[in-house]
């Protein structure tokens, strides 16, 4: 890639990398003022003394460690896949380009359709591994027909979205050489907020189907808890989960007087009704805070400086200048925007750990909420309970695991926050 770059780009791109972390670092903080959690008692581990089976923890404890050592594999695998994409451009951009008959924007939507493609491809085995590991522990119960059609329909998902957003980036940097990244930030925010907005309506349905919840006590009472939390709800439904997982859960989607309240047959069925208050009760805070707005806010306000530091490492890597004739200039689009994916996939690897901090300080946010809704702390480590025994979760995971992928406290956390809130509700 040396022959688009000139003397200057790497220098240069150094300069914007260290502008674009300042500016990043700056909205961030301004982002850790205003959106962050509050009224939240720091977390701490919770007295486990006879709240877990030390025996039943020790016999899952292969089965967590097979988990966590599939999910460390796994983070390097889409940065490999485009960085090796990126590598190796001059073999495959004519050829993309001759397929596209010379449209750049089309050959960007090849290309990303390929990049999608591929990386699930490359992923294909270990994820395999993990849903016959899950299965085999009696976690899951997907059949494997129905899992290898999530898998085709979620790649074919992807694939589009890949290609729509590819076809942008190159179009950008082919027509902006200069100015393209920030149509790349304007892309992140779009898409951050499009498919927030699409998941409820257009993804979900895709996975899972629901219908009525056919139980007027249980509705007459989640709709009592969304009114003391102030939450407006339309439907409430029940989604079909046990086809694929045993686990225990609930969740608000929607926006408005539109907002939902959709539970998992596995929590309707498999659970205590005090037990099913608070998992609403949690999801109905989750809403009340605004979470996922916030959580979009997030990734919109730090779009534009990452874009810059993106278009910084493309440029000190594959150059800022425009290349000379029609045919190259293209090329060289497609070799510029395969890198600036390669910096991208890497970065979001990386970034994990800032997006489950923030992820954590919600869930903890939401836990201390629902608390405040049901006054039944018994309920929520009873659940903490019956959930770490259908899904043999770490209780209190190693640090570092937890750092990585932990987008939720501990469960000896959740357990003393509520610990915490039955001594306050006690008193002295």
């Amino acid at each position: 890639m040396d022959h688009l770059r000139s003397p200057g780009d790497r220098n240069r791109g150094l300069a914007l990398i260290g502008v674009a972390v300042v500016l990043a670092i700056a909205v961030g903080a301004l982002l850790r003022w205003q959106l962050w959690s509050s009224g939240v008692p720091s977390l701490a581990d919770g007295d486990l003394e006879g709240v877990f089976d030390p025996q039943q923890l020790a016999a899952d404890d292969r089965y967590r460690r097979g988990l966590q050592i599939m999910a460390w594999v796994g983070v390097p695998l889409a940065p490999l896949v485009a960085i090796g994409i990126a590598a190796t451009s001059p073999r495959w951009r004519a050829r993309v380009l001759g397929w596209a008959r010379g449209r750049v924007v089309l050959a960007g939507g090849l290309l990303g359709a390929g990049l999608a493609l591929l990386t699930a491809l490359v992923s294909l085995p270990l994820n395999a591994g993990r849903y016959a590991w899950i299965r085999d522990h009696g976690v899951g119960r997907q059949p494997v027909d129905s899992w290898l059609l999530d898998r085709l329909e979620g790649t074919v998902i992807q694939m589009v979205i890949f290609a729509a957003a590819v076809a942008v980036i190159v179009g950008s940097i082919h027509y902006l050489p200069r100015g393209w990244w920030v149509a790349l930030g304007a892309l992140v925010a779009v898409l951050a907020v499009g498919l927030t907005l699409l998941s409820p309506v257009v993804f979900s349905p895709r996975f899972e189907e629901t219908t009525p919840l056919n139980d007027a006590a249980l509705e007459a009472d989640i709709r009592e808890l969304a009114d003391r939390a102030g939450v407006e709800v339309d439907d409430i439904v029940v989604s079909d989960a046990s086809r694929r997982t045993r686990a225990l859960n609930a969740r608000v989607e929607g926006l408005g007087a539109t907002q939902r309240v959709v539970l998992f047959d596995t929590l309707v069925e498999g659970a205590p009704r005090e037990e099913l208050r608070w998992v609403v009760a949690h999801e109905l805070a989750h809403a009340k805070e605004t979470h996922v707005v916030k959580g979009v806010a997030w990734v919109a306000a730090l779009a534009i400086p990452l874009a810059l530091l993106v278009f910084g490492a493309t440029g000190a890597i594959a150059g800022f200048g425009r290349a000379d004739g029609e045919g190259t200039r293209a090329e060289a689009s497609l070799t510029r925007a395969a890198v600036a994916l390669a910096v991208i996939t890497t970065l979001t690897a990386i970034s994990a750990p800032l997006s489950n901090t923030v992820s954590r300080a919600y869930e903890a946010e939401a836990d201390w909420i629902a608390l405040k809704l049901t006054a039944d702390p018994k309920a929520a480590i009873d659940f903490r309970v019956r959930t770490r025994e259908r899904r043999r979760g770490s209780v209190d995971p190693p640090a570092l695991t937890q750092f990585w992928f932990g987008s939720h406290p501990t469960s000896s956390q959740r357990v003393g926050l509520a610990q915490r809130f039955d001594r306050e509700l006690r008193g002295p």
